[in-house]
């Protein structure tokens, strides 16, 4: 949620939430924007589902660079129609608003089928202070290419500070081994010039010490 509501935070951008008077549940997450958002809530996996979504909705023009709104969203699946789930609905309005937050406007009561690009725009228009640039589902397009390539950037940077952060890891075991190792030997090596003068009860007394593994062979 604290990276949704970033004018660039990455890599999310969309949320949606279980229905609670409690706490913020998470049922799903993406970074493909409204674009994916959309298709997933047509594609009907969540038609039976009560769900309550918080989405960052960007548009892209030369007058302006980027803008951003975000959008509630309050979803009862065409399939979602039981008593319980709809007295869940109405219980869960109130305080999942509150647990999620400011927002530009929220969408609710919408049909799988109604989930488009242009309900967005529409929507933009009718709720917020846009005199100043083109709310379009083609400035939309543009903010969508252009978050889409910064979070391929931002995946990138992230695998490259893993793999250095396991190589350095890689390294310090290996100095570390290489380090008892060296250790070992040179005990070891001390133990030998004693090992040559000592008795049998003497010898295998001190077998072990030091961390130094040790073997003996014994003729009767």
């Amino acid at each position: 949620l604290q990276q949704l509501r970033q004018p660039l935070g990455f890599p999310y951008n969309w949320v949606l939430f279980e229905p609670s008077k409690k706490e913020l549940v998470v049922k799903d997450a993406g970074s493909g924007g409204v674009m994916e958002l959309t298709k997933l809530l047509q594609e009907e996996k969540y038609d039976d589902c009560v769900l309550f979504g918080f989405v960052r909705l960007s548009f892209s023009a030369d007058e302006i660079g980027r803008r951003q709104f975000w959008v509630g969203l309050e979803w009862k699946g065409e399939n979602c129609f039981g008593v319980k789930a709809m007295r869940k609905f109405r219980e869960c309005c109130g305080p999942m608003t509150r647990m999620v937050g400011d927002r530009s406007f929220t969408l609710s009561n919408v049909a799988a089928s109604e989930m488009r690009l242009e309900l967005f725009v529409e929507n933009v228009k009718r709720n917020c202070q846009v005199n100043d640039f083109k709310v379009t589902v083609e400035t939309m397009k543009n903010a969508h290419v252009e978050e889409q390539n910064e979070i391929k950037e931002y995946w990138k940077k992230y695998e490259d500070e893993r793999d250095a952060e396991a190589e350095t890891k890689r390294k310090a075991e290996e100095k570390r081994l290489r380090s008892r190792r060296d250790k070992i030997e040179s005990v070891r090596d001390s133990h030998r010039s004693r090992w040559s003068k000592m008795g049998v009860t003497e010898l295998l007394g001190d077998l072990g010490k030091d961390d130094v593994c040790g073997w003996v062979l014994m003729e009767f």
